[in-house]
Order: structure tokens, then C-alpha cells, then sequence
């Protein structure tokens, strides 16, 4: 007999492939360190290993999460990704407030 299916890994896998980036897909922060990146890649990877997960998708989410961990494991990859990431938001100023517009003169 068969054990019944993990709905918590279920709802990992979904998770994880719906996810809108790497950290997200790791629930890590930008900031987050190696040692934490490590940590949550062991954690997650177990959660939707398609050995260890019934749902059909797991092994497309393990591989989303080995893509990103590679990536952010590696300082130059993630600096390129980051930088991606700051583009998609909308340039280098993403995030921070615009700046003023120039005076008018009378």
C-alpha cells in the first residue's frame, strides 16, 4: 500500500512554479546569504522532489528550484540576475522615489 499524497508538498509544488522569481521560489529575501540560501534550497528541494512528491508536476519544480539556487549561489550569475530583476521593475531607480522635476523658470 501506497502512502497518501502530501498536500502540503501539493501545494509546494504550485507554489514554487507560480512563483514570480528565484527568491521567491526559495522564500528567501535579495539579501539573504549563502548559508540561508542553502538551507532553504535543502528545505524546498525535499518538499517537491518527485520521489517524495505525488504531484505530476514535481519535477518541474525541483528543477525551477536547482535553477535557482545555481544562479544564486554564483556572485556574478546572481549580480547579472539581479540586475534583470531591476530592468523588469522598470530601470536602475525601481523602488526609489522619482526624482524632482527641474524648476520652472519665470
Amino acid at each position: 500500500a501506497q502512502a497518501p499524497p502530501d498536500p502540503c508538498a501539493d501545494a509546494e509544488v504550485s507554489r514554487v512554479l507560480e512563483s514570480p522569481n528565484h527568491y521567491a521560489s526559495l522564500l528567501i529575501e535579495r539579501g539573504a546569504s549563502e548559508g540561508e540560501m542553502k538551507k532553504a534550497y535543502h528545505r524546498m528541494s525535499r518538499a517537491v522532489h518527485p520521489d517524495k512528491c505525488s504531484d505530476s508536476r514535481a519535477t518541474q519544480a525541483f528543477q525551477k528550484l536547482q535553477a535557482a539556487f545555481a544562479t544564486l549561489r554564483d556572485t556574478a550569475k546572481r549580480a547579472l540576475y539581479d540586475a534583470s530583476l531591476l530592468a523588469c521593475a522598470g530601470g536602475p531607480r525601481a523602488g526609489r522615489p522619482a526624482a524632482r522635476p527641474p524648476a520652472a523658470r519665470a
